[in-house]
């Protein structure tokens, strides 16, 4: 399998947990301390699941430096499973610092709270280096398709 391939197949692997993490929601276990943080993070996961299916179908046709496309998926793996992994922690813990609509009317512990805080800022960094290789790859225009 491709390196590209493996985006395809991490993009399913995270939309399954974005299901899972629905399912989460069903059963309305007792350390969930708010049902509507986990919901974001299901969200972020299905939204994140198909973002990396999506570049995946075209990622190889980028223009980027061996290094610099590493550097991407890196990142876009990282930002999109942190981003899941940070908010559904975040419903799970009741933070609200950092999602504030997600988490209203929650106040996690300051340990909790911080720690959701530098997860999610860590992801957007993270998201904002892999958008940019990928518009960088974008603009410096497509490689012809690879005959089958």
């Amino acid at each position: 399998m491709n390196r590209d391939n493996r985006l395809i197949f991490w993009g399913l692997l995270l939309f399954l947990g974005s299901l899972l993490t629905g399912l989460l929601l069903v059963a309305g276990p007792a350390f969930v301390a708010n049902p509507r943080g986990v919901l974001a993070g299901h969200l972020e996961g299905a939204m994140n699941g198909m973002f990396l299916m999506l570049v995946g179908l075209f990622f190889h046709r980028l223009r980027l430096s061996e290094r610099l496309a590493s550097l991407c998926r890196t990142c876009l793996l990282y930002g999109a499973y942190a981003n899941w992994i940070f908010t559904t922690l975040a419903g799970i813990l009741g933070t609200s610092g950092s999602t504030p609509l997600a988490g209203a009317g929650h106040q996690g512990s300051a340990a909790a709270e911080q720690f959701i805080l530098l997860g999610l800022v860590s992801v957007a960094l993270a998201t904002l280096v892999a958008v940019s290789l990928l518009l960088v790859g974008v603009r410096r225009g497509f490689a012809p398709p690879v005959a089958l």
